[in-house]
């Protein structure tokens, strides 16, 4: 009887802690619809971390309450929080795409496209750090004029230097999309194939673009790790994305350490030259950029969005993937891509101190573009073609 009685007394405490539970749970989904970030502070750290994940309020999560509700602070917040890094819905299912378009498909798992953890690999300084070109001024970005040259060669030269590369190029990437077949299967690779036979056999360089979106495989990384063939074809055939030469203004987040923060500061300091060194997305979104940016809190490093400023000068190396015909996966994040070899001087770098919304400062660094200029002769075309080796 007494175990009964010690039975029926549990029973009726579980009840009554998923009763307090429950409530709990729908004043935290309430604070995240309607936006109140104070009281999700107050109520996340008491909410079970194994329930708060799941399906429950209106067949959503808490955070896709946040994001359908647009409150990019709480989004940010439970972003940060250790309770979230666990699997979350499949940003790709169709209820989700349905739902909350855009956000849904891009917020949730970021490939990496918008933001950088350290530039180091992609631009080069003067004064110079690790595994950088170094460039006191334009004249000795001699890549960049490299790389120009081919793109603007006259109609007498061009042949040369597609006899010379074109092939070579061609053979190295077919050599890495073979092995991203083999790595991920053709079953997931379809769109891969069909984009790439589209461009051996029809000459179709939009289609060459549009590789470098695809997230599945996660091409950009693929690409930016083997650029230089990829990178090459496209300066050959730049003309071909005249009108995709983009003029204004784009973005891209960034987690830099204060080190290497100190480097841009310099290069500001010093009116130094600035060349990209590997392929780089960018949006003409700033909003985009903030959510890549602050996906994450990252220990002793500043948050930062790179603001790309082509308002002075339309750039022929930076396309813009979705002017008329869009070659964007995702055209809602309002791509451009910037190529390798691009010239940049810092020419601003505004700092926001930190806020009870915002816990950590942040930086927005101005890359104002340099047009390179186009010196390289042929002679030492033919002697520098060797960088593709």
């Amino acid at each position: 009887m007494g175990n009964r009685n010690s039975n029926i007394q549990s029973l009726n405490q579980q009840k009554h802690e998923n009763n307090d539970r429950n409530k709990l749970l729908e004043q935290l989904y309430r604070a995240c619809e309607i936006g109140d970030l104070n009281t999700v502070r107050q109520l996340l750290p008491y909410s079970p971390h194994t329930q708060i994940n799941q399906i429950q309020y209106r067949e959503n999560s808490a955070l896709d309450v946040a994001v359908a509700n647009g409150h990019q602070d709480i989004v940010q917040y439970l972003l940060n929080y250790d309770y979230f890094r666990g699997p979350l819905i499949d940003p790709r299912s169709e209820r989700q795409q349905q739902f909350f378009g855009f956000l849904v498909k891009r917020l949730f798992d970021p490939d990496g496209r918008f933001i950088e953890r350290d530039l180091n690999d992609c631009i080069g300084f003067q004064p110079s750090f690790q595994n950088v070109r170094e460039h006191i001024s334009i004249d000795h970005a001699q890549s960049s004029q490299f790389f120009m040259r081919i793109a603007n060669a006259s109609p007498l030269v061009r042949p040369f230097i597609s006899l010379a590369v074109k092939r070579k190029c061609i053979d190295n990437l077919t050599l890495i999309i073979e092995s991203t077949r083999h790595t991920h299967g053709n079953e997931t690779c379809k769109e891969l194939n069909k984009l790439y036979d589209s461009f051996l056999k029809h000459h179709n360089f939009n289609a060459l673009i549009k590789i470098f979106t695809l997230a599945t495989p996660q091409m950009s990384t693929i690409l930016r790790s083997n650029s230089v063939s990829y990178t090459t074809l496209i300066y050959l055939n730049l003309r071909e994305f005249q009108n995709r030469a983009f003029q204004g203004l784009s973005y891209r987040g960034l987690k830099e350490s204060p080190l290497n923060f100190e480097h841009y500061r310099s290069a500001m300091e010093h009116e130094h030259i600035i060349e990209l060194k590997s392929l780089m997305s960018t949006s003409k979104s700033e909003f985009i950029s903030e959510i890549y940016r602050s996906d994450a809190m990252v220990l002793n490093a500043h948050l930062m969005i790179i603001k790309f400023d082509f308002m002075d000068n339309k750039c022929p190396t930076a396309l813009d993937l979705t002017q008329d015909p869009c070659v964007a996966q995702f055209p809602d994040e309002e791509e451009v891509l910037v190529l390798p070899h691009t010239l940049f001087r810092v020419t601003h770098i505004h700092h926001t101190l930190a806020t009870k919304e915002n816990p950590c400062e942040r930086f927005t660094i101005t890359f104002k573009y340099e047009p390179a200029l186009n010196g390289r002769t042929l002679s030492s075309f033919v002697l520098e073609r060797s960088c593709l080796d």
